[in-house]
């Protein structure tokens, strides 16, 4: 409930966090886009790469919306291997959804979809470790004066 707190929080304050939250938001769009679309117009199918981006990206959101939501608990400074853990724990729950309740893998072999599943996997991860390292750069810079993403209070 922390994330969602923070969230509500922040939209009450209306200070700078609230576009941070209002781009997480613009982002989620656009990865759902990506995600439907890419059904709807069978890029995914098209495109090999298709899923690819969709898992980097998705990993980019999620990773945010924690940084963001969780700042006043995790520093900006903590090691890359949190946020790894993180969406590789979000992510598996994920594809654990996608085995149990999608029909679109059952043609394909054990080990394509391990293979799939680990790529996806990676792919999240990847993004999330990006997101981190342009969170921390902000942090930063933001301690020079810029608008730093840890210097708001929660209340």
């Amino acid at each position: 409930m922390h994330l969602t707190t923070q969230l509500l929080s922040d939209i009450k304050h209306r200070d700078s966090f609230t576009a941070y939250w209002i781009g997480l938001f613009s982002w989620g769009s656009f990865v759902t886009f990506l995600h439907f679309g890419g059904y709807e117009f069978q890029w995914y199918a098209q495109f090999g790469w298709w899923d690819l981006l969709t898992h980097f990206v998705s990993g980019i959101g999620v990773a945010g919306i924690l940084l963001v939501g969780l700042r006043h608990t995790v520093l900006p400074q903590a090691p890359v291997s949190w946020v790894f853990i993180a969406l590789l724990s979000i992510g598996a729950g994920f594809e654990v959804y996608e085995y149990l309740f999608r029909s679109f893998w059952h043609s394909w072999t054990p080990i394509y979809y391990a293979q799939d599943t680990a790529e996806d996997l990676l792919m999240a991860c990847t993004g999330g470790v990006v997101m981190q390292a342009w969170y921390r750069a902000k942090s930063v810079r933001g301690s020079d004066g810029d608008v730093s993403v840890t210097a708001q209070s929660a209340d």
